[in-house]
This record gives structure tokens, C-alpha cells and sequence, in this order.
């Protein structure tokens, strides 16, 4: 049986361990954003557009193909430009893998700082942690619903839950 100080001291050292994976994987989409300036598919471009003119156009705040959720998120960094733009999908990616290891330990998993390079080394992840797309920003509000509901705050999961479609429309 284990003693409460040493229990602490595994959650301490887990803790360090899962922040250097998200500090690694926060580089490495940050390395991506700059190396990769452009977006690998056009839909990049077009949510990135949709964000920055939505200062001066605000029905693109609520237009289904601007996907109001993102369109309103990124629509401060957008001003600044692309890159700012996908630096913010970059906080957005690190965010969803916070939350996926904060999942685990909720779960009791083992060594559940694993959840975040699980997460973050997938090549679909990967690939789109630094590009102006709007699957980081679902998967992250999917895994803020899922964790309320797990807790027992349905309301709130239902809440959080119900934004899923105004980041994708497949949220529904």
C-alpha cells in the first residue's frame, strides 16, 4: 500500500512528464506552422477568411460554411494574420490534448499522461494541430462535454455539447 506522500509524488512527476509531451507537442505544431506557411487544402484558407473579414461582414459570424464557432474564436487572431490564426489552432490542439490526459486521470488510467502523445501523434491530428481547420477546435469541445458528463454536470455537458454543431456541421 502506498502512502499518501508517495501517491502525491507520482501525480508530481506525472504532471512534469505530461507537460513536457505537451510542451513537445506544442513545438512541434508551432515548428509546423512556421515551416508549413500555406494550408494543405483549400477549406483552410476559406475558415481563415471567413474569421478575418467577419469584423466588417457579420453575417459570416453566423454563415453555415464559416462554422460560427470557429468563425467567432478565431476571428482576433485572424486580424493579426494567417500565422497568429494558426498558432491559435495550435493552443486549440495543446488544449484538446490537456483535456484528453485530464480524461484519463479522471478514468484512473495508468500513466494516463500517454493519453497526450496518443492523441497528438496521430498523422490526421498531426496534420491538422497547425492549419486553419475546424476539427482541433470540435475535438476540443467534444472532450470538454464528454469530461462535464463524466463528472455528473449533464447540464453543462448538454451545454458545452450543444456547440458541437457550430464548429462542424456533424456535431448534430
Amino acid at each position: 500500500m502506498t502512502t499518501p506522500d508517495v501517491a502525491a509524488g507520482r501525480r508530481s512527476s506525472a504532471g512534469w512528464r505530461a507537460g513536457a509531451w505537451l510542451a513537445a507537442f506544442a513545438a512541434a505544431g508551432v515548428a509546423l506552422a512556421l515551416l508549413y506557411p500555406d494550408s494543405y487544402q483549400q477549406d483552410g484558407g476559406t475558415h481563415f477568411l471567413f474569421a478575418r473579414d467577419s469584423w466588417w461582414n457579420h453575417a459570416l459570424l453566423v454563415d453555415v460554411w464559416g462554422r460560427p464557432l470557429f468563425t467567432a474564436l478565431y476571428a482576433l487572431p485572424a486580424l493579426a494574420g494567417y500565422l497568429p490564426a494558426k498558432l491559435c489552432t495550435v493552443a486549440v490542439s495543446v488544449a484538446a490534448a490537456w483535456q484528453c490526459w485530464r480524461w484519463a486521470e479522471d478514468e484512473g488510467m495508468a500513466r494516463a499522461e500517454l493519453a497526450i502523445p496518443f492523441f497528438a501523434l496521430q498523422p490526421s491530428v498531426m496534420l491538422l494541430a497547425s492549419d486553419t481547420m475546424t476539427e482541433p477546435l470540435f475535438a476540443l469541445v467534444l472532450v470538454i462535454a464528454l469530461r462535464l458528463r463524466r463528472r455528473g454536470h449533464i447540464v453543462a455537458a448538454l451545454l458545452v455539447a450543444s456547440l458541437l454543431p457550430l464548429a462542424r456541421p456533424e456535431g448534430f
